[in-house]
């Protein structure tokens, strides 16, 4: 059944992105969402408000202040145009009944004066009512009252002048709950026009003109308090004409505010701009609460809460897609799955999911970077218009009677349960509507079930007279009606329903009437169905296992598959182009990675059109998650795969299916068979496929291609089986959009040495279609063992060509006989000074553990040698063996002096010194100094000593046992002994044994006298001392001041020696001034 949307609504909704309450700044650190998406049309949300008269708009409150800041009607104006401009529509997203006061200027109700004066809901108790907890400013309006009514239909025209195509109203059911003077005047006119005066005596009103029902309900007791908790616990029985009177009336006010305002508007724009205006409103709730102002609706906006509803394990929203689809208002869901984008699946679920049901709309894409995985998604939408015109064309229906969904929300919850249990059992099905007659049209006719060879009814007790004719009359005419539960039992007033003959059909069990078929289960399975799928898997086991025992008896199933049941199939065709589509979800969802599970190389047989031939078909694969991450621009990028078939039935064909990740559409079209490219795989720079040294090996191909067409895509994998099992893929590039013929892997998982592995590429021409994969295997090289015991190592050698020896090596692929060897010399153990590679080096033939290399270049002489070797199998190198060293001594030559560290020359020490020294390191190599001798003496010629011999295995350093004599001059040196015996003697110093010392005499002066002049080239004189130590050597120090404080010398001489008496010329006589006193 194909329910046609108009051409301006498929136009600007059929293809749409919406973007809720996401108003991106045109002006942004961020890609545009339009330049992301090339032309793909995009929604933004912020409701108009009217500020002032005439037709301007002078202030808009965004949906987020953050994302759009105030802009005055010109600015509003010429932004939705720039929208426009690059295929972006603009949608109003507003609230229907309050004000939120926190966006509004303070002068907005100055403008509007009436909205406070007459504009409020009033409660039971008189007092206008505040909206939530947002403070007495943000009201709760009355649509009841003219100044609210007024003041959206003047938002709708000042929307519509700005360029807005769309109005969505959030909370549009009413509260129910308003007693201003305009609702009490309202439910008396409705009471006059539905009773007489005898009737209102009968509900106990004898003065209707005056009736004021607020005053009623406050003189039967109640309170605005006590009324809002028996409302909101649903316990409104004892409320005096309230939910047979009053009820009704709110929802016949409420219809006339909207028809009156959706009327308007719609006349408004076309008069004006020669345009549709499209309205929804956003009514969600069971008991067919979606259909309360779907007369005034384009399209069906509502909140669904996936994360509530265990989405995809526990529900689906397909049966809700299907009926809105077939009510004609196709569903635009406000909310996704809470679940990020960038790491859940649940998104693109829920996107294949409305759009292959015939939805629109769908999550909001921003320019935030996880949001570009959607990308692909609605690019396929928009490259491929094709895929999505086709009608509904499943083999099965499933019937929604608005009538039974009013009254007993279990006939919803059966609706779904059918669609539930249908999808999972691989029939594909589409919804019937069935109007109540009031809310929505009662347009069901035999011509659209007869569409169908089977009808499903499940708990469907309410039903129009004309519904249960035409539902007889399908059945006589040669339907088939599964039902379950109670079916048919009442009309939409509750009352019994006049149709005993269907009644006694849908009673239970198989029947037939006329040319059809009839088999009623009295268990609700539909309803169990809905409840356990998911939760109690064995019970819905059984429920499938007993309603396909049936069915398939009745009617035979049109598909045969091996997928599993959670790949759910959709079938549409397209009467214009005689093409047939169907859309394959894969709903095998892991909660735990978040990720939907891939299905491959899977079995599919399915009917073709009536209209089409088995042996000249065109049969497409098109995947948006074949695109991940790519941005497209071009529907020539996204041309699908064309699959090979063979002919089952005269009107089936077969199909392999290679992956399915999370959506695939396959479309079947007349058409020639698919000719397809040819690709052949090799690695690039290996010497062969079964030592491959690369671990990111670079893989090329040679294209060619029957028709000559070029390459636009490949798609390369790495793996470890033929199979090709999602356990035993590495690495996937997906679908890269490029004629390039090579690409070098990238796998997280390391290539191991030792293990075989295989890889594909399969490439696609510019008519779309792919190549057979292109398979190579190969193995990775193990390299060689590491060269082990390697000698020399250690110790020195004086040979001029010495023999360097290690253990043999291994090869797993190789004879150990093929192997060589490479040996790598240096001069520091940083090994950055090469001295000699030597490469090709081989094991002597025969039965020889031991490689042998005797240098063939002379080494340096006296050096320390640093030496590594590896082996190499003729594809790679082994790792470095560890580094071993040797001393290279060709003569020998005696040490270097060693270099003495304490006592300093002429130092003062204990009795009994400590001596200390260096190594100062020996021309054959420090190593090469073995030992050192110590000679100290009070005899600078060491005629007599003392001695200690060979020291420094300890350390280098010595303790004199010896008490030297105190104040007296010694002398020491060390001596040097290498390897060879050969030494070399330090330099000598002093040093003096001090244990206690006494100060010297004090010196008498002989001239100047006392007061004496004198010339510059007289002298100072005054008569030596002698030290009580014998040894110790006395000096003097001259100082000259101009006061006998001394605090500022002048002039100052220090360490002068002198015999008896000491003479000392004035150096600075210059500094001294004539005639002063010093």
């Amino acid at each position: 059944m194909l329910m046609k949307r108009s051409s301006s609504l498929a136009t600007i909704i059929g293809l749409v992105l919406i973007n809720l309450m996401m108003a991106t700044p045109v002006h942004s650190q961020f890609p545009q969402p339009w330049d992301m998406i090339s032309t793909v049309p995009y929604y933004l949300a912020a409701p108009i408000i009217p500020t002032v008269t005439g037709t301007e708009i002078t202030f808009v409150r965004p949906a987020d202040v953050d994302s759009l800041p105030y802009h005055d009607g010109m600015t509003m104006r010429e932004w939705i145009h720039y929208l426009n401009a690059r295929g972006t529509r603009y949608m109003s997203f507003t609230e229907a009944y309050y004000l939120d006061c926190q966006y509004l200027p303070d002068s907005v109700f100055a403008w509007y004066p009436e909205l406070l004066t007459e504009g409020r809901m009033i409660n039971l108790d008189g007092n206008p009512v505040p909206y939530g907890d947002y403070g007495d400013d943000n009201w709760v309006f009355c649509e009841a009252t003219p100044a609210w009514h007024n003041f959206l239909l003047r938002a709708v025209l000042l929307a519509i002048d700005a360029g807005a195509e769309v109005m969505v109203y959030d909370t549009p059911q009413g509260l129910e709950r308003c007693f201003c003077p305009y609702d009490i005047q309202g439910f008396r006119d409705y009471l006059k026009n539905k009773y007489t005066p005898e009737e209102l005596a009968a509900l106990g009103i004898t003065d209707i003109d005056n009736f004021d029902y607020g005053q009623y309900l406050r003189d039967a007791g109640w309170t605005a308090s006590s009324l809002n908790s028996a409302c909101n616990s649903g316990q409104t029985s004892d409320i005096p004409l309230w939910d047979s009177e009053w009820i009704p009336y709110q929802e016949f006010q409420l219809r006339q505010h909207w028809a009156s305002l959706v009327d308007s508007a719609r006349v408004y724009a076309q008069q004006r701009y020669g345009r549709d205006i499209h309205f929804a409103f956003n009514l969600s709730g069971w008991g067919g609460a979606i259909w309360k102002l779907a007369r005034w609706s384009s399209f069906t906006w509502i909140e669904i809460f996936y994360d509530d509803m265990i989405y995809p394990q526990r529900e689906l929203t397909i049966p809700l897609v299907k009926v809105c689809e077939a009510a004609g208002r196709p569903l635009n869901p406000m909310t996704s799955p809470t679940e990020p984008f960038s790491t859940s699946d649940l998104g693109r679920l829920q996107i294949a999911e409305l759009y292959s049901n015939g939805g629109i709309g769908g999550p909001g894409i921003s320019s935030h970077p996880q949001n570009q995985l959607m990308i692909p998604y609605f690019q396929l939408v928009q490259f491929h218009p094709e895929l999505f015109d086709a009608q509904p064309d499943g083999e099965m229906a499933v019937l929604y009677a608005l009538a039974s969904a009013r009254h007993d929300i279990s006939a919803e919850i059966a609706f779904n349960g059918a669609g539930y249990l249908l999808s999972d059992l691989h029939r594909t099905f589409d919804a019937l509507f069935a109007g109540d007659g009031d809310w929505m049209d009662d347009e069901l006719t035999v011509n659209k079930m007869s569409r169908y060879r089977t009808v499903f009814i499940p708990n469907q007790a309410y039903l129009t007279e004309t519904q249960a004719a035409v539902i007889l009359d399908y059945i006589a005419q040669g339907g088939v009606v599964l039902s379950t539960g109670q079916v048919a039992l009442y009309d939409p007033d509750g009352n019994p329903g006049n149709w005993s003959t269907l009644q006694s059909l849908l009673g239970g069990g198989y029947q037939t009437y006329g040319s059809g078929k009839v088999y009623a289960w009295t268990q609700s399975f539909c309803l169990d169905y809905a409840a356990k799928r998911g939760v109690e898997e064995p019970e819905a086991e059984n429920i499938r296992n007993t309603v396909a025992a049936v069915l398939d008896t009745l009617v035979p199933p049109w598909i045969a598959t091996d997928f599993p049941r959670t790949v759910i199939f959709e079938r549409r065709n397209n009467p214009g182009t005689n093409s047939l589509i169907y859309h394959l979800i894969n709903f095998n969802y892991d909660p735990g990675t978040k990720q939907v599970i891939p299905e491959q190389n899977h079995q599919l047989t399915v009917p073709i059109l009536e209209t089409q031939s088995a042996d000249s078909l065109a049969v497409t694969l098109y995947s948006p998650d074949d695109y991940a991450g790519h941005i497209l621009v071009s529907p020539t990028q996204m041309l699908g795969q064309r699959l090979l078939y063979k002919r089952a039935t005269s009107n089936t064909i077969t199909m392999e299916v290679p992956e399915l990740k999370i959506w695939a559409i396959i479309k079947i079209e007349p058409g020639k068979p698919l000719q397809r490219p040819q690709a052949k795989l090799q690695l690039a720079d290996e010497l062969d496929e079964v030592h491959v040294i690369n671990h990111q090996p670079v893989f090329r191909w040679s294209y060619s291609d029957p028709t000559g067409l070029s390459q636009v895509a490949y798609q390369t994998q790495v793996g470890t089986s033929y199979l090709w099992a999602d356990s035993t893929l590495l690495w996937d590039s997906g679908v890269v959009i490029s004629d390039t013929t090579s690409t070098t892997y990238a796998g997280l998982d390391t290539l191991a040495d030792g293990t075989s592995f295989i890889a594909r590429v399969r490439v696609q021409n510019n008519a779309g279609s792919w190549s057979e994969w292109a398979q190579l295997g190969f193995r990775m090289n193990t390299p060689p063992t590491v060269p082990q015991y390697l000698n020399p190592a250690g110790g020195i050698l004086t040979t001029d060509y010495p023999e360097f020896n290690f253990f043999k090596c291994s090869d797993v692929e190789d004879h150990v006989d093929s192997l060589s060897y490479n040996i790598a010399i240096y001069a520091d153990s940083n090994l950055t000074q090469l001295i000699y590679d030597k490469r090709g080096i081989r094991k002597p033939v025969g039965d020889y553990d031991w490689v042998v290399w005797t240098a063939d270049t002379l080494l340096p002489d006296n050096l320390e040698i640093y030496w590594r070797a590896r082996s190499f199998d003729g594809y790679e190198f082994s790792p470095w063996s560890p580094v071993v060293h040797f001393y290279r001594n060709f003569r020998n030559d005696p040490p270097y002096p060693p270099i003495l560290l304490h006592p300093k020359d002429g130092a003062p020490t204990t009795l009994h010194p400590s001596f200390t020294w260096e190594n100062g390191g020996d021309p054959d190599g420090a190593v090469d100094v073995c030992y050192y001798n110590i000679y100290y003496s009070d005899d600078s010629t060491f005629t007599t000593y003392y001695s200690a011999d060979s020291l420094g295995e300890g350390g280098l350093w010595w303790n004199a046992p010896e008490e030297l004599e105190n104040h007296k001059p010694h002398y020491w040196r060390i001596q040097a002994f290498d390897h060879g015996g050969l030494s070399t003697f330090s330099e000598t110093r002093v040093f003096y044994p001090i244990i206690d010392n006494a100060p010297p005499g004090q010196p008498a002066i002989l001239a100047p006298d006392l007061g004496e002049k004198i010339a510059p080239t007289d002298s100072l004189r005054w008569l030596t001392v002698t030290d009580p130590d014998p040894y110790d050597v006395v000096t003097y120090t001259v100082e000259i001041a101009d006061s006998a404080a001394f605090d500022s010398v002048l002039v100052k001489h220090q360490g002068i020696k002198g015999d008896a008496v000491a003479i000392v010329d004035i150096n600075d006589w210059e500094r001294l001034g004539d005639n002063t006193i010093y």
